[in-house]
């Protein structure tokens, strides 16, 4: 039946007896349904290689999942773990820096919520720290720690280890922070 949607059926001696414009609809129609089956056709191979890439991602992510093994060594000695904690402790909000390298954990002492918004407020002139929740200011205080601690440790990992490090030699090596709510 194929066929006869194609209008194969029609001989040549039929096809050219027919009027001008008829001839045209049948041209036209022929020639969709030619741009269909073509497009069938690549559909049906455009499906063929989405399955062949899929397998070879597949086959990737195992590798993938093979060598984190492998290197999962170098996360662990290397890229620093660094999280800011808020705590109460009688009736007053602190904030806490934890780092874990190297098997190492090294908390550093961030400072009270009131001074600590204020502090920032003042060093980078925006009012609208002080208005942030607690979660929002504790993403704030990560932007602000997490680069300046990875430099730290990047320049001389031994000495930061041992040294005392407090928010203000933290925000000393921090430029270009900016603050709002609304992000």
């Amino acid at each position: 039946m194929k066929r006869e949607r194609y209008l194969n059926f029609l001989s040549d001696e039929v096809y050219y007896s027919l009027h001008h414009d008829l001839q045209e609809e049948i041209k036209e129609y022929r020639s969709i349904s030619r741009l269909i089956k073509r497009k069938e056709s690549k559909k049906t191979r455009l499906k063929t290689e989405i399955k062949e890439i899929d397998k070879e991602i597949h086959q990737l992510k195992k590798d993938q999942t093979e060598q984190w093994g492998k290197v999962i060594i170098f996360k662990e000695e290397y890229i620093p773990n660094v999280s800011v904690t808020m705590y109460i402790k009688k009736k007053y909000k602190y904030w806490n820096c934890t780092l874990r390298i190297k098997g190492i954990a090294k908390s550093i002492y961030l400072g009270s919520d009131k001074k600590l918004r204020q502090q920032v407020s003042d060093l980078y002139q925006d009012d609208d720290v002080i208005k942030l929740n607690t979660n929002q200011f504790r993403f704030k205080l990560m932007d602000i720690v997490s680069e300046p601690i990875k430099e730290m440790i990047r320049t001389n990992p031994d000495d930061f280890i041992n040294k005392k490090v407090v928010f203000k030699d933290l925000i000393s090596l921090k430029k270009d922070v900016s603050f709002s709510s609304k992000s």
